[in-house]
């Protein structure tokens, strides 16, 4: 929530070309289809239900607002999902670096998990 008060609030006070500059560095670093997503989400979250351009039905202002503090129950394949909503380029470099980004979410839960292990096996042996 922090980090998309503080982006929402920053990118309203650029001028427009330094918003386009910001677009142009999203979209050299590939990451775009983030910044649209946490700009409009944080649009919603900080000024949507005011202001009446941007509105959203409240069932979806509630789902957002839930989303946003981790209370909402997840759909199956979530980070899938909108892994593959954030993932720039033409469609044969999109799958490509999807399919890159679902193997760092693979092998950092396969890291997480050998932690817990090795955190279980640890506190069993002091006990």
């Amino acid at each position: 929530m922090h980090y998309t008060h503080e982006l929402v609030t920053v990118h309203a006070g650029l001028s427009p070309s330094e918003r386009t500059a910001l677009r142009e560095l999203a979209v050299y670093h590939g990451v775009h289809r983030l910044l649209d997503d946490a700009l409009v989400a944080g649009r919603i979250l900080f000024a949507g239900q005011l202001d009446t351009a941007l509105r959203v039905p409240e069932a979806d202002y509630e789902r957002l607002l839930q989303s946003a503090f981790g209370m909402d129950s997840r759909k199956r394949l979530f980070r899938s999902r909108k892994r593959w909503a954030w993932t720039d380029g033409a469609l044969p470099q999109r799958v490509v670096e999807f399919g890159r980004g679902l193997m760092r979410v693979w092998q950092s839960e396969m890291a997480r998990i050998a932690q817990e292990k090795e955190d279980t096996s640890r506190s069993e042996r002091t006990a």
